[in-house]
């Protein structure tokens, strides 16, 4: 059981770090995109091929980055099995080989790969108290976020990643999340310079767990500077307090940060493939009956945007040299107004999900301004753009990419729906209100 674990957590590390050589799989991939990792490895005597099922079930459940195949032989013997994430029960968020559920169960015991819990609840509720840092403080703020804590002093605020297993991370070790934390540092630093500070450790000294100190590690912060709340984006939109200053300023930084991103290299076939793929992806997601989302309306607003990509080919493609190393999640509530402002919390897991057109991440911008109630910031996004980088963007290019936007943020939504304790309402509605949001595009 072990290799088999090993084998699959390896691959999964490689995909994120994009290691992997891609082939095109026959089925299931009308655009014949090389978009399917492959890798080879010997462990324990065995030699095994590992890659994501292309099975399709895998296609219309939604898991063709979760469940792994393995193929193995050695000695003329082979075999092949599946690992999954589990889903539910005993072993819920644990790597599991399909029809070995109980062996697994027995490997875990042994190894005691601790759940999410287990870790962090002696830490987190350490981080709660005041003692906990260095200096004088009277009162500590916890955030808790989809994949981490943040604990917030008077002047700094500390971010601690959960120790999850998804797809497309795993951070169930301590090496894993110093990792993530020190990768999240380099990256919010280029457009956030003087906020990201360090990484520091939480330390256990005679019992005690402290920031910082010479005790041993138990986990790592990420330790940013505190920025104040009535600055971001989403409460300026909110209080209709930004100004067209303060949105050129803005623009300023961003075009700084366009000009000097790595180009992603890809071809213009192989951008638009990629484009087409992540659309029917989340088309069949969506359309998932435990979801139980309107059927006219997700094809309502899927037809604008894939009709709209058929129509223009060779005008997409042509922004391909454009595709960079970018933000990753440019949305209200991470852009701050300060008088230099900074934008924060890049998607600092997954280099290929950063990989992006300017004005695709400026369009995702736009759309979470509009949701929001705001008109006018996207137009002088573009109108900056277009000044600062001599890029004339066509509007129903723009259009097309706030679609492609609504459509990726209302599958992120419906997904909450698998999650349990989560608000069912919440989360079907704000996935239906993606969902309108992308129909106007033609």
């Amino acid at each position: 059981m072990a290799p088999l674990l090993a084998v699959d957590a390896r691959y999964r590390e490689q995909v994120a770090q994009g290691q992997l050589h891609r082939i095109a799989p026959r089925r299931f991939n009308p655009l014949q995109e090389a978009w399917l990792p492959v890798s080879h490895t010997e462990q324990g005597g065995w030699h095994f091929t590992a890659l994501f099922s292309n099975s399709a079930l895998a296609h219309q459940l939604g898991m063709t980055r979760d469940w792994v195949v393995l193929h193995y032989e050695r000695d003329g013997r082979e075999g092949q099995c599946t690992v999954v994430t589990e889903r539910r029960g005993p072993l819920v968020g644990q790597r599991v080989v399909r029809g070995r559920e109980a062996e697994c169960r027995a490997h875990h015991h042994r190894t005691h790969v601790p759940t999410c819990e287990e870790i962090s609840a002696t830490t987190v509720r350490a981080l709660r108290s005041a003692a906990a840092y260095p200096g004088t403080e009277a009162r500590i703020e916890c955030i808790e976020t989809h994949m981490s804590w943040v604990f917030s002093t008077q002047s700094f605020a500390y971010e601690m990643k959960k120790p999850s297993c998804t797809p497309l991370f795993d951070y169930r070790t301590l090496e894993a999340r110093h990792q993530a934390c020190e990768t999240a540092l380099e990256l919010n630093r280029r457009l956030a310079a003087n906020v990201y500070l360090a990484v520091v450790p939480v330390s256990a000294d005679g019992g005690v767990l402290r920031v910082g100190g010479d005790g041993n590690v138990v986990d790592w912060l990420i330790q940013m500077r505190r920025l104040r709340s009535e600055a971001m984006l989403d409460t300026c939109i909110a209080r209709q307090t930004v100004s067209p200053s303060q949105i050129e300023a803005l623009m300023a930084l961003l075009a700084r940060f366009y000009a000097a991103a790595p180009r992603a290299g890809l071809s213009g076939p192989e951008y638009r493939r990629r484009l087409a793929n992540e659309l029917e992806a989340k088309r069949a997601s969506l359309a998932l009956p435990r979801y139980d989302l309107e059927g006219p309306l997700i094809a309502a607003a899927f037809e604008g945007p894939m009709h709209w990509l058929e129509r223009h080919a060779q005008l997409l493609e042509a922004r391909a040299p454009l595709v960079r190393e970018a933000h990753g999640d440019l949305r209200p509530e991470h852009v701050c107004l300060e008088a230099e402002p900074v934008i924060i919390d890049c998607l600092d897991f997954n280099r290929d999900l950063r990989l992006l057109d300017p004005v695709s991440e400026l369009a995702f911008l736009e759309l979470e301004c509009r949701r929001l109630g705001n008109d006018w910031i996207g137009r002088r996004l573009s109108e900056g753009y277009a000044q600062h980088l001599g890029d004339g963007v066509p509007e129903d290019l723009c259009a097309f990419y706030r679609s492609y936007h609504a459509l990726m943020r209302a599958a992120i939504a419906a997904w909450h729906l698998d999650e349990p304790g989560q608000d069912l309402d919440k989360w079907r509605g704000r996935a239906e209100t993606y969902l309108r949001l992308a129909a106007p595009a033609h």
